[in-house]
């Protein structure tokens, strides 16, 4: 699995890259075990507030970005679990008696049921469909999905929901169920085979093909399930009191394990600020510990260590077809915005001598060879780009007047080549810089 920016050039000697801390747990909020306080399910906001359901009081509390935490809402359910936001804000919540419908000004009503049976989890496709894991009385479970007035068809059934014999104390069929954001698969976990299964969605919306994506021992009691825009599953593993992250391919790496957790049930991914922060449902092992401490909210800053961020080329730019080529990539599924710089009078403030004068930047993309995408020649203090460097932790460029180039874009997944070169056929040394923005 690559990076989401990857540098294919070798020009001379690559700069060390700029890579992210060591990831940390912190406590967010805490919750009173005396009151029953023990959370299940997880969701965010727009805004950043954080949602957890009380599995045992039907209360839904939030939490700001600040740690303030309230009642939201109260489901007439003692017992809720999963917790999902359409496209409109509204929060849909699962209880005993189905899935119910908190508005933005907080009226609730109960939106749909399923007879028998108990409703685990769901998940809101980009296109407004509604999937949601159902527990039968056999415990294997079944996926349905529910229309916008609320009428819930049974979607799929597969062998691969069936529960494996493991050291959990009860077998548990599908639980946690995620959609990608292109509509085209279902994802559930099966609990206790530390399985995760993909659904196709037929382009009439049936369900089509299932697979394995991945079983695991290391993934037994994996609660919840979450998707990166890189494909990558994020889930709380609960008995085993780890945070985990699955690649595509299998791949598995614990993110955080032991310490403050104790049993966490779900996660959600915050990525406004363009970082991954992963909050973490610690339910304090409510439903089989006899010691239930730490029920509370925990975030996890700087999950992905070795995400690439920064990487730089510094080179003797000639002319002809002696100037510098660097091609790099945007892998996964969703755009990134990138700075990339061609510094040139601003190595002179480092001692370099003999700098390139006035470099100019063109950027193309696969494909193309004449005509690039974006170019640059003079930065001409850009505020916007002055701003993105700052947020980069690059170096500040020496001024307005500075003949510098740069380029802020946002670029679909694809190849491409970033060019440095001269103007007016000038030669020199020149710095060339991509970055990964926020």
């Amino acid at each position: 699995m690559k990076h989401p920016l990857v540098i294919l050039t070798s020009l001379l000697a690559l700069i060390p890259l700029q890579l992210a801390s060591a990831a940390s747990v912190d406590p967010v909020v805490s919750f009173d075990a005396a009151k029953m306080e023990f959370p299940e399910s997880i969701a965010i906001d727009k805004a950043g507030n954080i949602y957890l359901s009380m599995v045992a009081t039907g209360v839904v509390k939030k939490v700001t970005p600040a740690g303030v935490q309230s009642v939201y809402a109260t489901i007439a359910d003692n017992f809720i679990v999963g917790l999902a936001f359409d496209g409109t804000d509204n929060l849909f919540v699962v209880g005993a008696s189905g899935i119910w419908k908190v508005t933005p000004t907080g009226v609730v009503s109960l939106f749909s049921s399923i007879p028998g049976g108990a409703i685990n989890d769901l998940a809101f496709a980009s296109d407004g469909s509604l999937y949601t894991t159902y527990q039968g009385d056999d415990k294997s479970g079944s996926l349905w999905r529910v229309d916008s007035k609320g009428v819930a068809k049974l979607w799929c059934t597969s062998p691969l929901f069936v529960p494996a014999k493991s050291f959990m104390p009860a077998p548990v069929g599908i639980n946690g169920v995620v959609v990608d954001p292109q509509n085209k698969f279902v994802y559930v976990d099966v609990v206790s085979a530390g399985r995760i299964v993909e659904i196709k969605i037929n382009p009439d919306g049936s369900a089509g093909a299932t697979r394995v994506v991945v079983e695991n021992a290391a993934l037994i009691g994996m609660d919840g399930l979450r998707l990166d825009d890189r494909g990558n599953f994020y889930t709380a593993v609960n008995l085993q009191n780890r945070i985990t992250r699955v690649t595509p391919d299998g791949k598995i790496t614990d993110l955080a394990s032991g310490g403050l957790l104790n049993f966490p049930t779900s996660v959600a991914l915050d990525t406004r600020d363009g970082k991954t922060s992963i909050y973490v449902c610690n339910n304090g092992n409510f439903f089989f510990g006899s010691t239930q401490v730490n029920q509370g909210l925990l975030r996890i800053t700087n999950p992905d260590p070795s995400r690439l961020l920064q990487v730089s080329t510094r080179a003797q730019i000639g002319t002809g077809s002696d100037i510098l080529v660097a091609g790099f990539v945007i892998d996964g599924t969703a755009a990134k915005t990138v700075l990339v710089r061609a510094v040139g009078p601003t190595l002179a403030s480092f001692g370099v001598s003999g700098a390139l004068a006035d470099p100019r930047l063109d950027l193309y993309a696969a494909g193309q060879s004449v005509t690039p995408i974006y170019s640059n020649d003079n930065w001409g203090g850009d505020a916007q780009l002055a701003t993105a460097a700052a947020g980069c932790g690059a170096f500040a460029l020496t001024g307005a007047a500075s003949r510098d180039a740069a380029l802020r874009v946002t670029l679909a997944p694809g190849t491409y080549t970033a060019r440095v070169s001269g103007v007016g056929n000038t030669t020199g040394i020149a710095l060339l810089e991509i970055y990964e923005t926020p």
